[in-house]
């Protein structure tokens, strides 16, 4: 790799340059595919824990705006009592 490295800076005349050298092999893809995948299901799983929060959420509002008025309906029948 390093023989590699010194040929293109020679060539090339990129003295004082980093120079990268990736190296796929035929799993290249098969790996590509596969993070796109998992990437996308954390994104899926990410969406759905968010709706889940937000469901309960609602939830929790909801059951307190029911307490408050079943509580003011307490209140006027015992006044009106």
């Amino acid at each position: 790799m390093r023989f590699v490295k010194s040929k293109l800076t020679e060539e090339f005349g990129l003295q004082g340059v980093p120079i990268r050298v990736i190296i796929r092999d035929i799993k290249y893809k098969a790996n590509k595919k596969y993070l796109e995948k998992t990437k996308k299901i954390g994104k899926i799983k990410k969406e759905f824990l968010k709706k889940r929060r937000l469901a309960a959420h609602a939830r929790k509002k909801l059951a307190e705006l029911n307490q408050t008025l079943r509580n003011k309906h307490k209140k006027e029948n015992n006044s009106s009592s």
